[in-house]
């Protein structure tokens, strides 16, 4: 893929019920994109994270609690 210099921020973000302080994320526009946010293998690997490509939505539970907690973080 193409290689851009982005700005980078860092924030708090809540995933599966657990809080990450400190989280770095690039900014970039990603409206004509599937997914709104995408989580790097860096925060994946520094966490134990291990995926597993033979299934979806392994945190389907968890979405509407994370987007609530998402808007709250924001909002705050």
């Amino acid at each position: 893929g193409n290689t851009e210099e982005r700005p980078v921020v860092k924030m708090d973000m809540i995933m599966g019920g657990k809080r990450y302080k400190n989280v770095r994320f690039s900014l970039s526009d990603r409206e004509d994109n599937e997914h709104p946010l995408l989580i790097g293998m860096k925060f994946l690997d520094r966490y134990n994270f291990t995926v597993n490509v033979s299934k979806n939505y392994e945190l389907r539970e968890y979405v509407e609690t994370i987007n609530k907690e998402f808007d709250i973080l924001l909002n705050t």
